[in-house]
């Protein structure tokens, strides 16, 4: 049979056609599907989108609609708002002008805004551009007290305290309640939270707080505790040594490092003792420059250490390098320190001291300029201090400060 070549040749043709074809729609099909994909992906970024701003619209009419209170009662106390003065130094003067007048009873507690209110306002404010970042405060604004709480007593919320820690992340004030043996837990609102440490500490005097650990040193032990936070289980202790050198002696304020290490004023030793994590010695510092330490702290650049006698606040490098010492300078009698006992200091490195002598708090600038002081004089009545002892302050600028009042126990500035 003859062979039709012109057919053939025509249906290999077709045949490369349908290839061509078909790997045509290979391809389209392929284009497509990466295009739906691309699409998809394209609405769940547009939704994710959708879900932060709406996240981030809402903060920001909640953080407008707490303005808009704090603009309402400015102009009900006839203090004008003032958008380029944070929020915090704002609402101090708030809290003072409605407090002025204001007869207290022997036992109260009255934030006029919870401080979660204010933590709200400045945060989600600044996220927009519409208020400053945290600032220092205006010390010149803290004459009346915004909250008020505590006596002096044995029961909860009765204090025979020492120092204090403000854990911000959790809003908890920790209390080294030294005449009743154990640690007081608070909320910044001024609540009662809960007590541990009975029947383990004796005399607890200086406390920190890092991570999921608290410090606190104990003079009649002559120790240094570690608790865990959650359970308050004693984790680790230090123990009297052999050597001279690692022993502590009436210990007095403490505070931790980014690296977890352990700064304990060993007050009868004169030095400041260093302790890792987990309560091994490592070094010492001021051997030969502290005479009557009291409390030490940590600023960006150095290790701060308040001394009693001759009341002055020495400097060292991190790596414990003596740097400076200085005095409170000013012509006023008052500026001077007369018996320090706790300090702590503001984002400017500012040193803010509870002053026993004096019964107020000084504040001065790390090379030791008197700024202002804080506190009527001695007494018992809201904003006069009875031997103030605990300090600390907080990134909204509220300082709040034990003294031995009978009443008003803890006051915050």
């Amino acid at each position: 049979m003859a062979t039709n070549k012109p057919m053939i040749k025509q249906l290999n043709k077709m045949a490369q056609f349908d290839a061509v074809a078909t790997e045509i729609q290979q391809t389209f099909n392929l284009l497509i599907a990466q295009l739906i994909e691309r699409r998809d992906a394209l609405l769940h970024q547009l939704s994710k989108l959708q879900e932060d701003y709406t996240i981030k619209e809402t903060a920001r009419k909640a953080a407008i609609q707490e303005l808009e209170k704090t603009r309402k009662q400015m102009e009900n106390t006839s203090l004008k708002f003032n958008a380029n003065i944070p929020v915090h130094n704002q609402a101090t003067m708030v809290y003072q002008q409605g407090l002025q007048d204001l007869e207290a009873p022997t036992k109260l507690t009255y934030p006029l805004f919870q401080y979660s209110t204010l933590q709200t306002i400045q945060s989600a404010i600044s996220e927009f551009g519409e208020v400053l970042e945290w600032e220092v405060p205006d010390y010149s604004l803290k004459k009346v007290p915004i909250l008020i709480t505590g006596n002096r007593g044995k029961g909860k919320n009765e204090f025979d305290a020492a120092g204090l820690f403000l854990d911000e992340d959790n809003h908890r004030i920790y209390i080294a309640d030294y005449g009743n043996s154990r640690v007081q837990v608070m909320s910044f609102e001024g609540k009662f939270l809960e007590s541990f440490g009975k029947g383990f500490l004796k005399e607890p005097y200086g406390i920190a707080v890092k991570k999921e650990y608290i410090f606190i040193t104990d003079t009649s032990h002559n120790s240094l505790f570690k608790f865990c936070k959650n359970k308050h289980e004693i984790m680790n202790r230090t123990w009297s040594t052999s050597s001279e050198e690692e022993q502590l002696n009436n210990p007095g304020g403490i505070c931790i490092d980014t690296n977890g290490d352990v700064f304990v004023v060993n007050r009868d030793k004169h030095r400041v003792s260093i302790f890792s994590t987990l309560l091994q010695y490592k070094s010492n510092l001021g051997v030969k420059q502290l005479h009557h330490p009291q409390d030490v702290k940590l600023t960006q650049d150095c290790v701060v250490v308040l001394d009693w006698s001759p009341r002055c606040v020495h400097l060292f490098s991190r790596n414990g390098d003596y740097l400076s010492s200085c005095i409170s300078q000013g012509q006023d009698q008052n500026c001077l320190l007369c018996c320090p006992r706790f300090f702590c200091t503001d984002l400017a490195s500012n040193i803010i001291i509870s002053d026993t002598g004096h019964h107020s708090i000084k504040i001065l600038t790390q090379s030791g300029e008197f700024i202002h002081s804080i506190g009527k004089g001695k007494g018992e009545k809201r904003g006069e201090f009875n031997r103030p002892y605990g300090i600390g302050i907080s990134k909204l600028g509220l300082i709040f400060v034990l003294s031995f009042n009978p009443t008003y126990s803890l006051q915050c500035f």
